[in-house]
């Protein structure tokens, strides 16, 4: 399923299908969150993880609250792209954090043991507005360090919930 222009419901299922009825808000996740980090970007973004049921989660070291775990309320997903000269991990997530029109809850960039990085961000209807930017480990493996986040400005015409 076609969640927006640029996204498939498939690119988040890698451990399995996304409930039926958390369709809306990853349709709402696609549209706003991701489409206009793409188009940031320039070209496709990768996503290595989208929804995860409980089980997968656990596998992945996910917190037990975590929003990869798809409600109807919130979402999230792990993504990277092919880094170019003023394109990298590093200058994306800060161009995400200092968006005042992207509606994400929480941004974090995660750095791999063997020096690859992605960005993990999620989407939370419950908290529009409430903002996180976090940079650290991937797995959880060692603490986040927290980064300030432009405050959240609503795009006029009510898209944010819609």
């Amino acid at each position: 399923m076609q969640l927006s222009d640029h996204f498939d419901s498939r690119e988040f299922e890698k451990d399995g299908p996304i409930p039926t009825d958390c369709l809306d808000v990853g349709k709402q996740f696609c549209t706003l969150v991701l489409e206009p980090i793409r188009a940031y970007i320039g070209e496709p973004m990768q996503v290595t993880s989208g929804y995860r049921p409980l089980a997968a989660n656990a596998t992945a070291h996910g917190v037990s609250n975590s929003e990869h775990i798809w409600t109807p309320q919130h979402c999230a997903a792990d993504w990277f792209f092919a880094p170019r000269p003023g394109f990298n991990p590093r200058s994306v997530f800060d161009w995400i954090r200092n968006s005042p029109s992207i509606p994400f809850h929480q941004v974090i960039l995660e750095h791999s043991a063997i020096g690859s990085s992605i960005i993990h961000i999620s989407y939370n209807l419950d908290k529009i507005g409430v903002r996180q930017a976090l940079e650290g480990a991937t797995h959880n493996a060692s603490p986040y360090t927290s980064w300030e986040v432009a405050t959240f400005i609503p795009q006029t015409g009510g898209q944010e919930n819609a």
